[in-house]
């Protein structure tokens, strides 16, 4: 279940919902050569690193759920720079909170020790 939420934007007069997802982050983080948590990083950090991290992040969200939906993906990363460029900030933030919210799940999750699975008993 996606706890993390999602939103709606237009692009070139089409709809495509933008959901924070594990293959979107992981997609995202080995095209450009990333570990996960530098990909965090990216998105985190305050500045115009993180807005170019912001689109190419939801360039990746777009495509990984055209894959997952078989369908065709016909958005290149300029469309969404452009989309960008010409919204409103209010409509730009919904994608961050979505995208925040999901990286928040994520380094939120308590791992089990290193000792997790093995027998207690000698």
């Amino acid at each position: 279940m996606n706890h993390t939420g999602r939103t709606i934007i237009t692009i070139n007069g089409s709809t495509y919902t933008v959901k924070f997802g594990m293959g979107a982050l992981l997609h995202f983080s080995e095209g450009l050569g990333y570990d996960v948590q530098e990909t965090i990083e990216a998105l985190t950090k305050t500045g115009v690193g993180q807005i170019k991290a912001i689109a190419k992040f939801i360039y990746a969200a777009l495509y990984v759920d055209a894959l997952y939906h078989d369908k065709e993906f016909t958005l290149e990363l300029v469309d969404i720079i452009d989309w960008v460029d010409t919204n409103p900030t209010d409509e730009i933030g919904k994608v961050v909170v979505v995208i925040m919210q999901g990286i928040s799940a994520i380094t939120k999750v308590e791992y089990p020790s290193g000792d997790a699975g093995e027998s207690k008993k000698k």
